[in-house]
C-alpha cells in the first residue's frame, strides 16, 4: 500500500521514464483512492498555499544579493545569519498573528522546513536566543538526523504532538510519515520534487477541531512543481485506464488538494446571492420569514449558505482580502445561525419526534428554548403562552427526573409527552390563541398529575427495598406492578439477594467485567433466597429467569454510569 506511488521523469519534466516506477516494481494497481475523495469522506482537509508579503520577499532579495558579493555557496548564503534573521521575523509575526487573532487558538504548531541543515540550525540558534532575550515565548525543537539520538528526537516529537512545543524545525526528516493533527502552518523553506513534494505537503492535512483547511506558507514558490508533479500522476491516471468507462477524474489528480483565493470568493458570491432574499439585516423580520418556511431542503440550503460565510471569514481575513470582508458581519452570521437552528429544531421535533432520545427531547423541553418565533401582540396571550412553557418545563422535568425506557408504565407517560409537545409546536407555529392555549394546558395538567402519581408509587416501592431504588427498579420490570403485596415471592427473593450480591460486588469489582459470571452470581444468591423463604419456594421458572435478567441490566447500567 502507498499514499504516493513512485514516477520518476523525463528531463523534460512532463512525462515518465520507463523504470523505477511502483507499477514496474509491484506490478498493476489493484485499488485507486484520490485525494479528493478523502476530502469529501472527512480523512483529510484542502490546502491554502500562502505567498510571503512583497516585504518581506524584496529584504530577502536584497540581503541575498548583498551576500552573493561574497565567495559563498548557495547552502551557505541562504544558512548566513543575515538571511534568517527576515525570514525567522515573519515567521513569529505570522504564526503569532494565525493563533492570536485569525484563529483566536493556542493549541495549533508550526512546522519550518529549512533550506539545510545549516539553515535549521541557524533558525534554532537565533529562536533560542530570542527567547533568552526575551522577544519571543514560542518553544522550538529542532529534528535532524545528526542532532541528538533516537531518543531525544522521540521525546521532541512526542513532545510536539502533545501540544508542548510550538515550532518544529526540521531539513528532510519527518516529512512523510509525521502525523500530528495539530500541525497546521507549514513553513516550506526549500524546493521539494515529486512525490516527496506531495508527502510533505500533506504534514497539514490531517483532521483537526473546526479547521477547514492546512496551511503552507509558501518560500520557496512551489507552484510550479506541484503543477509538474500533478501533470505526471494524471499521466500515470489516464495511461493505465479508460477514465471514460471508471468514471475517475481524467482532468485533475491532485488539483483538489489547494483551494484558492478565487474559489474562496466564488463560494461567497453564491451564498450571497442566497441570502439576498431574505431580511438579514433585521432579526425580527429573519425569524417570522424562515418561519413560514415549512421546506427543510430550503433551510438546509440557507444553513450551508450562513456556515459557508462563518467558514471562510478567518480565511479571507488571513489572506488580506478586505473586499471580502465588507460581505461580512460575523457577529450577525452567528446569530442569524443560533435562529435558524432553533426553527429547524422545531420542524424536526414536530415531524420526527422518535428520532431524539428520550434523554435529549426532555432535554430540550426543560431548556430556555423557546421554539416559536411568532409575534403575539396581545399582553394576555403573551403571558398565557409563557405560562404554557413553564408548565413543559415542569411536565419534561419530572418525567427525566424518573426516567426508565425499561417500564412500560414511564414509556407510556413519555409518549404522551411527545403527543402534547408536538400539538404545542404546531400551535405555536400557526399562531396561538386563547383557545388552543388553554386546550394544551389541560393536556399537561393531566399528564403532570400522572406523572406525580407514577413519582408517589415508585417512592414507596423504593422504601419497601430500603430506599434501594434499583432492586424497586427490578420489581418493576419483572411485576409491572409498584405494590409488594402482589407478587410477595418475586419482592422478597430481590429484596433478600441484592442485599448480599451488592456486598459481593462492593469486595470485587472485576466481576461486573464477566457477564457471565455475574449473571452465574446472581442466579446463585436468587436461589439461596428461594429456599429460606417458603413463600418464593413456589415461583415458576419463568417469573425467576425474568429476575435475574432484569437484577442484571440494572447491575449492568449502574455501573456503566
Amino acid at each position: 500500500m502507498t499514499g504516493t506511488p513512485l514516477i520518476t521523469y523525463k528531463k523534460d519534466g512532463k512525462t515518465k521514464e520507463s523504470h523505477a516506477t511502483t507499477r514496474d516494481i509491484f506490478g498493476d494497481y489493484i485499488h485507486k483512492y484520490y485525494y479528493n475523495q478523502s476530502i469529501d469522506d472527512g480523512f483529510t482537509l484542502r490546502l491554502m498555499r500562502e505567498d510571503i508579503e512583497t516585504s518581506y520577499k524584496d529584504n530577502l532579495r536584497t540581503i541575498n544579493e548583498e551576500i552573493q558579493r561574497g565567495d559563498l555557496s548557495k547552502e551557505d548564503i541562504f544558512a548566513h545569519p543575515h538571511y534568517v534573521e527576515p525570514m525567522l521575523d515573519f515567521i513569529i509575526e505570522d504564526f503569532n498573528r494565525a493563533r492570536d487573532l485569525v484563529f483566536d487558538d493556542q493549541t495549533i504548531g508550526g512546522m519550518i522546513v529549512c533550506d539545510s541543515s545549516k539553515q535549521a540550525r541557524e533558525l534554532e540558534k537565533q529562536l533560542k536566543e530570542r527567547r533568552q532575550a526575551g522577544s519571543t515565548t514560542l518553544t522550538s525543537a529542532l529534528i535532524l538526523h545528526d542532532e541528538g539520538d533516537k531518543e531525544e528526537k522521540k521525546d521532541k516529537v512526542d513532545a510536539y504532538k502533545e501540544g508542548k512545543i510550538d515550532l518544529i524545525i526540521v531539513y528532510s526528516m519527518l516529512l512523510t510519515g509525521f502525523d500530528a493533527p495539530r500541525l497546521k502552518r507549514l513553513y516550506l523553506g526549500r524546493k521539494i520534487k515529486a512525490h516527496n513534494l506531495l508527502q510533505t505537503l500533506t504534514r497539514v492535512n490531517r483532521p483537526y477541531k473546526d479547521y477547514l483547511f492546512g496551511y503552507v506558507i509558501d518560500f520557496a514558490d512551489i507552484s510550479k512543481e506541484f503543477d509538474k508533479t500533478n501533470r505526471a500522476y494524471l499521466e500515470e491516471l489516464n495511461q493505465e485506464y479508460d477514465t471514460a468507462l471508471t468514471g475517475e477524474n481524467g482532468e485533475d489528480v491532485f488539483g483538489s488538494l489547494f483551494v484558492s483565493a478565487d474559489e474562496i470568493s466564488q463560494e461567497l458570491s453564491k451564498t450571497e446571492h442566497i441570502l439576498i432574499d431574505y431580511p438579514t439585516d433585521n432579526l425580527e423580520y429573519f425569524s417570522q420569514a424562515i418561519n413560514d418556511i415549512k421546506d427543510k431542503k430550503q433551510l438546509i440550503d440557507l444553513r450551508k449558505a450562513l456556515e459557508s460565510i462563518k467558514q471562510y471569514y478567518n480565511i479571507a481575513r488571513l489572506l488580506g482580502y478586505n473586499h471580502l470582508l465588507q460581505q461580512i458581519d460575523i457577529a450577525q452570521i452567528a446569530t442569524l445561525l443560533n435562529v435558524l437552528s432553533r426553527r429547524m429544531l422545531t420542524l424536526s421535533l414536530i415531524d420526527k419526534p422518535d428520532d431524539f432520545s428520550s434523554r435529549t427531547l426532555l432535554n430540550l423541553a426543560m431548556s430556555e428554548t423557546s421554539f416559536s418565533f411568532v409575534k403575539i401582540a396581545e399582553e394576555e396571550l403573551r403571558l398565557a403562552a409563557n405560562d404554557l412553557e413553564d408548565l413543559k418545563r415542569r411536565v419534561a422535568s419530572g418525567i427525566k427526573n424518573q426516567r426508565d425506557e425499561k417500564d412500560p408504565e414511564w414509556v407510556s407517560l413519555y409518549e404522551e409527552f411527545q403527543r402534547i409537545m408536538k400539538k404545542h409546536l404546531i400551535h405555536g407555529q400557526e399562531g396561538f390563541t386563547m383557545e388552543n392555549i388553554k386546550e394544551t394546558q389541560k393536556d399537561y395538567e393531566k399528564l403532570f398529575k400522572s406523572v406525580e402519581d407514577y413519582h408517589t408509587r415508585m417512592r414507596r416501592l423504593a422504601m419497601n427495598f430500603n430506599g434501594d431504588e434499583m432492586a424497586a427498579r427490578s420489581y418493576k420490570h419483572v411485576t409491572n406492578s409498584t405494590m409488594v403485596s402482589e407478587f410477595p415471592a418475586i419482592y422478597h427473593v430481590i429484596k433478600g439477594s441484592k442485599v448480599r450480591l451488592d456486598r459481593k460486588i462492593g469486595q470485587n469489582q472485576g466481576v461486573l467485567d464477566n457477564e457471565e459470571y455475574l449473571k452465574r452470581m446472581i442466579r446463585e444468591q436468587a436461589r439461596k433466597e428461594m429456599k429460606k423463604n417458603q413463600s418464593a419456594s413456589n415461583m415458576t421458572k419463568k417469573d425467576f429467569d425474568r429476575l435475574v435478567e432484569s437484577l442484571f441490566e440494572e447491575y449492568e447500567q449502574e455501573y456503566q454510569h
